[in-house]
């Protein structure tokens, strides 16, 4: 059986089930064109004839038909037929190679750098051979030192002594005055201002006036002073430090006391209003937890074994949770919330901010 026979069996089915060539494209996914061609039997317009039996069986599956009936002669439909033969394109052959003239250019370069390389190293072998010229010293030089020092050093010594006979004999050192006890002799400093005035006094009296003297005292005292004042700065800035550390303190203080009684405030509206979440069991639960939003907190948790659940709790708030065996708490800000266990106090060092699991009852350390 034909290709064309087969197709228009196909058509006659297709329009028999109302079908278009849309809804066939929809449910064969077969491209229109491929269809048309298979209905009207074009072979030209087909591709190679494996894929026209898989559309063929396709196609025949989509309308209800089975591909295997000999009646509908899809086995025997594209026997005989060629393939159609593949274009190719054939190109001319290169005949004519242009060298790439970067080859010259590239070798001219390379000589360039060779000849460069070998002037900096002819000049700095130049430059080393002249140092070590000009650093060596001949022998004739040092010869000509050694004999005119030979030839000087006796006149030098015949002209000594009648210069010795010439000269005064030297002056004795004036004798520093020995400083106090109460006195610093490196840095003149002392704590006590009588000995100041009394070693100020000794130092006159026990030597003779003069610039020398004078010059000592006036260094003294200035070393003195220097040191008073550098005490008085150090005392003045430590003072200073002390009272910013103390104010520093104090607003902290002030900035934690401010945030409890926030905290405070919230945990006693939270008591007086109504729960905004309640849970519970439907027996009721024979346990309870109350929390009680100071700031605002994530909450998941998981009653009994059930499905885990979460809600969102602003500050203020209170949620109410009932169950009988166990309760898994996940805290999204732990230190913004406080409990009630069974109506009693349940207290918790969580920080704001930190991210804790609890359980109910609570696990013995």
């Amino acid at each position: 059986m034909s290709l064309k026979e087969i197709g228009n069996k196909l058509r006659e089915e297709r329009q028999r089930q109302g079908l278009s060539l849309e809804a066939m494209q929809q449910r064969s996914k077969i491209a229109p064109n491929i269809l048309e061609s298979i209905e009207e039997g074009r072979l030209e317009t087909l591709p190679h004839p494996v894929y026209v039996k898989g559309f063929l069986k396709t196609y025949a599956k989509v309308l209800g038909l089975n591909p295997e009936d000999p009646e509908l002669g899809l086995e025997s439909a594209m026997e005989g037929v060629e393939p159609p033969r593949s274009k190719v394109r054939r190109h001319k052959p290169l005949t004519e190679v242009t060298p790439y003239p970067m080859q010259r250019e590239q070798r001219r370069s390379n000589k360039a750098i060779i000849l460069l390389v070998l002037l900096l190293l002819a000049a700095g072998g130049g430059y080393f051979i002249w140092r070590s010229l000009e650093s060596a010293v001949p022998p004739e030089a040092d010869n000509a030192t050694s004999a005119s020092n030979a030839t000087e050093a006796p006149a030098a010594e015949q002209a000594a002594p009648a210069a010795g006979a010439a000269l005064p004999a030297p002056k004795t050192a004036q004798q520093a005055p020995q400083l106090p006890a109460g006195i610093n002799a490196t840095s003149g400093t002392t704590t006590d201002e009588a000995a100041i005035d009394e070693s100020v006094d000794a130092i006159v009296n026990a030597t003779q006036p003069g610039e020398e003297v004078a010059s000592e005292v006036a260094d003294i005292a200035r070393n003195i002073e220097s040191s008073q004042e550098d005490e008085a700065d150090n005392a003045t800035a430590a003072a200073e430090d002390e009272s910013a550390d103390t104010a520093a303190s104090q607003e902290a203080n002030a900035t934690a006391g401010s945030a409890d009684a926030k905290k405070n405030a919230m945990y006693q509206q939270a008591l007086r209003s109504e729960p905004v979440v309640v849970h519970a069991p439907a027996d009721g639960g024979g346990q309870s937890v109350q929390i009680m939003a100071m700031e605002p907190c994530w909450i998941g948790f998981t009653i009994d074994q059930d499905a885990p659940k979460d809600f969102y709790l602003y500050a203020g708030q209170r949620a109410s949770l009932r169950f009988d065996k166990t309760l898994l708490l996940r805290l999204g800000n732990a230190g913004g919330v406080r409990f009630l266990y069974n109506d009693e106090p349940f207290p918790t060092s969580y920080r704001s901010g930190e991210v804790k699991e609890l359980r109910f009852p609570p696990t013995p350390e």
